[in-house]
Order: structure tokens, then sequence, then C-alpha cells
């Protein structure tokens, strides 16, 4: 009902708009590209992604403006992403729409306050059998905030809801009954709906003529509506599920060749993560009681290099991201002859990388004809053999596309 709301809202806010603007420029982004996705030897079918972008930024005086927005995306090319964070890897397709207004009103010289509202609607495929808009991990997220513009540095406030329609508990209801006589309704239904509020804070900072640096700041309280704490006999609390998240970022750019018949400029992204959660685990199946099951801090390390030719418009870039993630109380599940698996000494630990090498080829003014190659290992300490592919996996994806620009 909120989210119809705010959609409506927001084309009644654009209808008029357009009427009231003393001008109107319009943003039009289309790219569209065809290839593949390879894991564990076998690669997919040929497939294609879409994506449009709609901005028409309406100017209503030199203090006033305002920029709706209408994003549409489907990735037909199966890739792999995180959609709980704290959750397993997902191998999906998806498709998206994603409509925003944001009101941008100037207050000084080099200083704007942005409004924000807007809705997403996220529909996920996992396997070819599973019709698009059932998909488990199909989520709706409405949100608003404000931002304070100035001119190296943007603070931010901002609250989302996000909800999964076609998720419910996997816990049988029966097995626990037997095991740890525990009711559905103890342990929730909507386990992965929540409210989350943002505190964030983003910038440049400009140490020399050919050095940027780019900042930001986020902190997350996210709050669970429906899913309870469980306590150390597999029961649940009346306490329901809040995390955090603190993620730190700094990414400095240089000109390594900043002229000549072949330019190169490199950069460094480089991110810290720390989650915190009063979630804890009981395992039905060894008894083990984990607390703050969810905890832990993550590293990212980003090196980037882009290469452009004088003698010809073609443009490179290359990058490799490092991650480390290092859960607290989380242990690794190793294999038992006995039980099939135990926890063992070590805590849970994922490393992963990713190699991503580009081309891009302007054909014209607005047309560029692009290809791309991303290649992604994940490895842990987690060998329970069962179920080992969750952490231990490979992926390939390979991109051949367009992309217009008015």
């Amino acid at each position: 009902m909120i989210k119809k709301t705010l959609v409506s809202c927001i084309l009644v806010v654009l209808c008029t708009s357009i009427g009231l603007a003393s001008d109107v420029s319009t943003v039009l982004n289309v790219r569209a590209s065809l290839g593949n996705y390879a894991s564990g030897g076998a690669a997919s079918d040929f497939s294609g992604n879409l994506g449009i972008d709609f901005v028409p930024a309406i100017k209503f005086n030199d203090k006033l403006s305002l920029l709706p927005a209408v994003y549409l995306d489907y990735r037909g090319i199966k890739d792999v992403a995180e959609i709980v964070i704290g959750g397993d890897k997902v191998f999906m397709q998806s498709a998206s729409y994603n409509v925003s207004v944001r009101p941008v009103y100037k207050i000084g010289s080099n200083t704007k306050l942005k409004l924000k509202a807007g809705v997403l609607k996220q529909y996920i495929v996992e396997a070819k059998n599973e019709d698009w808009g059932k998909g488990a991990f199909d989520y709706d997220k409405t949100t608003v905030g404000i931002d304070l513009a100035m001119k190296n540095a943007t603070l931010g406030v901002s609250m989302y809801n996000i909800t999964f329609p076609n998720y419910a508990s996997l816990i049988s209801q029966s097995t626990m009954q037997q095991q740890i006589g525990v009711t559905a309704a103890e342990v929730g239904t909507n386990l992965l709906d929540f409210a989350a509020n943002d505190i964030s804070a983003y910038g440049k900072m400009y140490p020399g003529s050919a050095f940027i640096i780019d900042w930001s700041l986020l902190y997350t309280m996210k709050n669970f509506s429906d899913q309870f704490v469980q306590k150390e006999d597999g029961k649940y609390k009346t306490d329901r599920r809040a995390d955090t998240v603190t993620a730190v970022s700094l990414a400095p750019s240089f000109a390594i060749v900043p002229a000549g018949p072949v330019t190169i400029y490199a950069g460094l992204g480089i991110s810290y993560f720390i989650t915190g959660s009063n979630q804890n685990y009981y395992d039905v199946n060894t008894k083990d009681y984990i607390e703050k099951y969810y905890d832990y801090t993550e590293t990212l390390l980003t090196p980037m290099f882009s290469f452009s030719f004088n003698t010809i418009p073609l443009k490179l870039g290359l990058s490799y991201g490092m991650s480390s993630r290092n859960y607290s109380q989380q242990p690794a599940k190793i294999d038992d002859n006995a039980s099939g698996y135990v926890y063992g000494a070590d805590k849970l630990k994922i490393d992963s990388k990713t190699l991503t090498l580009s081309i891009g080829y302007p054909l014209s003014d607005k047309l560029t004809l692009s290809a791309m190659m991303k290649s992604y290992d994940s490895s842990s300490n987690f060998t329970y053999t069962k179920s080992t592919e969750i952490y231990n996996f490979t992926s390939t994806n390979m991109y051949l596309g367009v992309s217009y620009e008015y």
C-alpha cells in the first residue's frame, strides 16, 4: 500500500512539474549486451542484459529543480550476488524497475538541499524452472531521505523498508517441534523483512592537480520485523533481530601517464566493513549454540587501471578486487564421518578475487561498443563436502554489447 501510494505521488509530482517548468532536459542511457556465464566447468546458454535510465531534469528557477528518474534493468546472463548481507551467494538472473524523484533546492553558491523518495521492485530467478515474480528472494524496497550537498562533501540520512513477499521460513515445524519444541509462530515467517536507517557522508579531496581521493562513510541500523532471537536451547526470545553495518571507503586515483600517445590512470579502492547482529544460531543436528552468528569484518582492495590511446578512440580497463571476510563467532563446518559435519576450531573465513577486463570503442558521439570479461573466485575454510560449493567456487561472465547516451 505504501509503495503504490508513493509511486502515485511521484507520478503526480512529475506531471505537475513538467507543466510548471521553465526548462526540461532529458538524460537517456540504454545499454544492451549478449553473453554467457560459466561455473563448475559448465557454461550457460547465451542470453542478454538490458538497462534503461531515463531522467528528465526539470528546472523551475535558479534555486529549485526536480530530478525524477526511471531505471529499468534486466539481467538474463546469470551472475553471483549476495542478496542478504551475511548470507550465501546466489547464482541468479534478475529484473528490476526503480522509480524515484529528487527535489533539489539551492541554498547557497555551493550548497544544495536534496530530498529523495523512491520505490524499487526486484525480481530474482535462480533456476530455469522458476517463474518470474515467484522467486524466494524477490523483494520490494521503499526509500525516503534527505541530503545536504556542499562543494566537496555530501551528508545524508535515509530510511528504507525491504520486504520479501515470496519468502517464508524454511524451517520444518514438525522437525523443530520434535527436537526442541519450537512452533512456526515462535520462529517467525517473514524472516528477511526489515526496516533500516542510513547515516552517510561522502565526498572528494584534491591533494594534487592529477590526484583525487573519493571517500565515503556509512552507518546502517536494521530492525527485522518478524525474526526472533534464538536462545541456547534452540527456542526463541521475544526480542527481534537487529543488525548494524559500518562501512568506510577510500578511492585514490591519479594519472600515471597524463599525456602522450597512451594515457594511463590508476586507482585503488579500499573498503572496510563491520557487521554486527544480535542473532544467534542453534544447530539442531550438532546441538551447537553459536552467539552473534552473523558478526563479521570484511576488507576489500581493488587496484584499477584505465588506458586511452590518442591515435585510436579505444579505452581499456583492468581491475582486480580482493576481499577477505572474517566471522568473529561462526566456526567453519568440516567433514565428520560419524555425523556428516562438525564445527571446526577455526572461525569461518571467506576470500574472494574478481578480475575484470573491459574494452570500449565509440562508434559515434552517443553510441559505444563494449566488451567485458569478469572472473570470480571464492575460497574458504568451509570444507563440509555436501555444501562446500556455497563458499568455494569459480565463475566467469562474458559480455559484448552497445550503449547509447542521449
